[in-house]
């Protein structure tokens, strides 16, 4: 039996060119900091939109910047 297999070579692609180009950006010296710094990026794979979300830091939190 043949079953399809999804492949998500495509969408590793997408994203790691968005990553290449933040990382290019920045030792370019086109932008201080790295956009996505702090942030989650959010890809849809079926109508290929993304979103950034930015993260916030708890204060009771040990692990995202808590005391």
């Amino acid at each position: 039996a043949n079953a399809m297999v999804p492949s998500f070579g495509p969408l590793n692609a997408c994203i790691a060119s968005v990553a290449a180009k933040e990382i290019l950006f920045y030792l370019a010296g086109l932008t201080e900091q790295v956009r996505l710094k702090g942030s989650v990026y959010l890809f849809d794979i079926n109508t290929l939109e993304y979103k950034i979300s930015t993260l916030t830091q708890q204060r009771a939190c040990s692990l995202c910047g808590g005391e």
